[in-house]
C-alpha cells in the first residue's frame, strides 16, 4: 500500500480527531435525549447565541466570547460561516450516521441507550429476568433514569446506591437532592 504523504496524514489526524469529538457529542445528544435538530437550529445561527448570553452564567459569556475572540479581525466572518456551515450540516451527518449504523447491525453506547429508553416509552423493552439489581450508580443521564425509573415500577428492578445515607435522608442536604430524585 502508499504510505501517507504529511499532508495525508495531517488531513487525517484533522479529521480523527474532529470525528473523535463528535462522536462524543453524538452518544451525549442520545444519552440525554436531545433533540439534535432543535439544539443545531439554536446554535447555527450566532446572533441567536450571542442572544442566549442573558441566559448564561458569566464564566459561561466569556467561554463563547473568548472562542471568538481567538479568530483574527478578518477571519472572524469567515470562522463564524463555517461555524454556522457545520451546525446546520450536523443534524444530516447524525441521521445519516445513525441510518449506517444500524444497517450494519452496530451501535455507539448513547445511541443504544437511546434506544433502549425508546423501548420503555412504547413497552417494547423485553424483560428476560424477573429481577434486575443495579449497583454503585450515583450519576444518571436521562436514557438511564427513564430505565430505572421503568424498571421500579415495574417491580423489577433493586438499587444499591453509592451514596452516603445522610444526605439522602436529609431533606436540608443539597448534596442528596439528586439521589432523592431517583428513589
Amino acid at each position: 500500500a502508499d504510505k501517507l504523504n504529511a499532508k495525508q496524514a495531517s488531513d487525517f489526524s484533522l479529521f480523527y480527531d474532529s470525528g473523535r469529538k463528535i462522536l462524543q457529542d453524538f452518544n451525549e445528544i442520545d444519552n440525554y435525549l436531545v433533540d439534535i435538530g432543535q439544539l443545531c437550529h439554536n446554535c447555527a445561527d450566532i446572533s441567536e447565541l450571542e442572544a442566549l448570553y442573558s441566559y448564561l452564567e458569566p464564566d459561561q459569556v466569556e467561554i463563547i466570547r473568548a472562542f471568538w475572540a481567538s479568530f483574527s479581525a478578518e477571519r472572524l466572518s469567515y470562522e463564524k460561516q463555517k461555524f454556522r456551515e457545520l451546525w446546520i450540516s450536523l443534524p444530516r451527518v447524525y441521521a445519516i450516521f445513525r441510518d449506517n449504523l444500524s444497517k450494519a447491525g452496530a451501535m455507539y453506547s448513547g445511541m443504544r441507550n437511546r434506544s433502549i429508553y425508546q423501548m420503555t416509552r412504547d413497552g417494547s423493552l423485553p424483560l428476560r429476568f424477573g429481577t434486575y439489581i443495579f449497583v454503585g450508580f450515583s450519576v444518571l443521564n436521562k436514557c438511564e433514569r427513564g430505565l430505572f425509573s421503568y424498571l421500579r415500577k415495574a417491580g423489577r428492578a433493586r438499587f444499591y446506591w453509592d451514596a452516603d445515607y445522610y444526605y439522602i435522608s436529609d431533606k436540608a442536604q443539597e448534596a442528596g437532592l439528586f439521589m432523592r430524585g431517583l428513589l
